[in-house]
């Protein structure tokens, strides 16, 4: 009996002790009662020990009178544990949920977005981040007065699609999900994507409406650029066709030329259909179309400049080198076109190596210079002046990029103006070069879409020549090479724009001469020539009657011509040549359909046979070579890389 009643004791004096810890931390009055309850029912267990006879304290058989007792001790004992789990559990619960709270603000806080929450049935705002200030330039307050007052912002265009999408039942079912436009206080126009989503409570009913609105404003004017770059496209695509067809009818008109008009027209057909199938073809064509004549233009400027009889005086040199210059000036122009298709689609690649700026401007400069000088604008370079400068870059890109910024200091600045050349070299081993002009200058509003395609800044109107696509392409192509592009301008001082570059080995050598820079005149070895003839199929005469100029002037070679490929397949069978010059766009057969000819034939299937086009896109030259061609030369022709290209395929040296 004295365990049990010793056991009961000390179970009510610890709960009193608990007891009145509790009360001490919660000071709850539930929490008093049970510690006065707790200490009374002790001080009975203590009396009651008290007032027992010892030789009781000992017998088993009066132990059972005591049990309820000790049971209901460890019943309040548990008690008091079960009401401090209760008292306590909401205050772990609040302190759970402002802690919740707080990392939900400071996650919708930080957001550019804009994250919103209502009730049901959207008539009252629950919550909304401070994004909604900096995009809709409106007080959050208003929005909590009015929940639909954003409605009033929307655009009056697209007001009634959102008014539609937005209803309680497409937002219980996430079905609320439009893009719109609104208009700020000052008169801008943004354009939002919204959606929203139900939230539901424990139970998995809903109970709130939550959303996300986001700013695409650029994403959307990049859109519209490139629609817009797209029906400049188109635009010109019809005016080509309509060029062609207007050809077409003339050329119906002349009975006497049925043959080279059903030839003309077919050719004509195709260009038409091409260009509604593909963009990328019409550009293509429009490259072939412009190196045939470049090709005559660049190839007797060679000739001019190579010629042995010495007839040309001293300006005379300096003509034809301007033409020349000049023409490898127009060549890359036509190329630009093309590079932004490239690069577009992924397709273009780069090829850096250390490059010597002040030694690409010194080839640049005298292209720009006539154009300076009919304004009479002065052209400082003060990079060259401080000696070589060097960069990771393509050169033949990073000289695209150059001259296309020169040129624009030169042609947007005032008369009498001048344009400066500098640089620099950061501490991240980066070079900066600087193009500055004296120009007018371009507003703050505008600098943003100065690097969309096609867009002028109103400058179209002003009659300077120009498309709109060399400052993205130069963007686009600093891009690849690892590099940047930024712009300062102050209205009526001028521009600064600034390309930054990998820095290149300032001890390493100079860069190799392009191919179409200086020429050198080279001739063929006698000895292996006396019973070897070329034969070369072209259809364009001006072509034909260059390179026979130039192949009789400089080498010894017997020359045979057709200008069909029926013709020169039959010269090939009958005088079995050494070497055959083939161009690919002639009429009735082309020339890859008349190489596999050749190729079927055992007295012709020897003959090496290298392309000569004015096809100058990559998948052409992939295709002829992969077909069998032993080499492919791109119009305009560099007389000298034919000439080297006749020397390997046919292993005849130089001297």
């Amino acid at each position: 009996m004295i365990v049990i009643l010793g056991t009961s004791i000390a179970i009510r004096i610890l709960a009193v002790v608990w007891s009145v810890i509790l009360l001490r931390r919660i000071r709850d009055w539930r929490i008093g009662f049970l510690t006065l309850m707790f200490a009374l029912m002790a001080l009975r267990q203590m009396l009651t020990l008290w007032n027992t006879p010892a030789s009781h304290l000992t017998d088993f058989s009066l132990a059972s009178s005591e049990l309820p007792g000790l049971i209901v001790s460890i019943m309040a004992f548990l008690a008091i544990f079960s009401l401090e789990q209760i008292l306590t559990a909401p205050k772990k619960t609040e302190k759970t949920l402002r802690e919740s709270e707080e990392r939900f603000r400071q996650l919708t806080e930080n957001l550019n977005e804009i994250f919103w929450m209502t009730s049901i049935d959207g008539e009252e705002i629950i919550y909304v981040s401070p994004a909604y200030e900096t995009i809709f330039q409106r007080k959050s307050a208003d929005l909590y007065k009015d929940p639909k007052i954003w409605i009033s912002y929307i655009h009056p265009e697209d007001q009634p699609e959102v008014i539609a999408l937005f209803t309680r039942e497409n937002l219980v079912r996430g079905l609320f999900n439009v893009e719109y436009r609104i208009k700020r206080p000052d008169n801008s126009i943004r354009w939002i994507h919204a959606k929203g989503f139900p939230i539901k409570n424990d139970l998995g009913e809903n109970y709130r409406i939550a959303g996300i609105a986001v700013d695409i404003t650029e994403k959307k004017l990049t859109e519209i650029a490139f629609k817009n770059s797209q029906a400049e496209l188109e635009k010109r695509v019809e005016e080509r066709t309509v060029d062609l067809v207007k050809i077409n009818e003339e050329l119906e008109r002349d009975v006497t030329r049925r043959k080279e008009t059903e030839a003309l027209l077919r050719k004509a057909r195709e260009e038409a259909e091409k260009a509604s199938r593909a963009k990328s073809e019409f550009l293509s064509h429009m490259s072939h179309e412009l190196r045939t004549p470049l090709n005559a233009i660049l190839g007797y400027t060679q000739l001019l400049e190579q010629n042995k009889k010495g007839h040309l005086d001293l300006k005379e040199k300096e003509s034809v080198e301007q033409i020349r210059i000049a023409g490898n000036h127009l060549l890359e122009l036509i190329s630009e076109v093309l590079d932004l298709t490239q690069i577009e689609t992924g397709s273009l690649k780069v090829f850096n190596e250390n490059t010597d700026v002040s030694r690409l401007l010194k080839k640049l400069l005298p292209v720009v210079a006539p154009m300076a000088n009919k304004r009479k604008i002065i052209i400082r370079d003060l990079i060259s002046e401080t000696g070589p400068l060097y960069v990771f870059a393509d050169p033949t890109r990073l000289k695209q990029a150059l001259i296309n910024l020169v040129a624009n200091a030169v042609r947007y600045n005032r008369e009498g103006g001048e344009v400066y050349l500098k640089s620099e070299i950061t501490d991240a081993l980066r070079v900066k070069i600087h193009v500055i002009d004296t120009g007018l200058g371009i507003e703050a509003s505008k600098q943003k879409l100065l690097f969309e395609p096609f867009e002028r800044l109103g400058a179209e109107h002003s009659g300077i020549e120009g498309t709109g696509i060399g400052l993205t392409i130069t963007k686009k192509l600093l891009a690849l090479m690892d590099g940047t592009i930024s712009l300062k301008s102050k209205t009526g001082i001028g521009s600064q724009f600034t390309l930054e570059l990998p820095a290149g080995d300032h001890s390493g050598q100079a860069p190799k001469e392009h191919p179409l820079g200086k020429i050198v005149s080279k001739k063929l070895r006698q000895e292996k020539q006396d019973q070897q003839t070329i034969l070369y199929i072209e259809d364009n005469n001006s072509s034909l009657t260059l390179v026979q100029k130039y192949l009789e002037e400089f080498t010894s070679f017997n020359f045979i011509s057709s200008q069909t490929a029926i013709g020169g397949l039959d010269l090939a069978r009958k005088h079995h040549p050494s070497l055959i010059l083939m161009d690919i766009n002639l009429p009735e057969m082309d020339g890859l359909t008349a190489f596999k000819k050749l190729q079927g034939w055992n007295e012709t299937q020897s003959i090496p046979v290298i392309a000569v086009s004015a096809n100058a896109m990559e998948h052409d030259i992939k295709n002829a070579l992969d077909s069998g061609f032993k080499n492919y030369i791109t119009k305009p022709i560099d007389l000298n890389l034919l000439v080297d290209t006749i020397q390997k395929t046919l292993q005849v040296p130089t001297i």
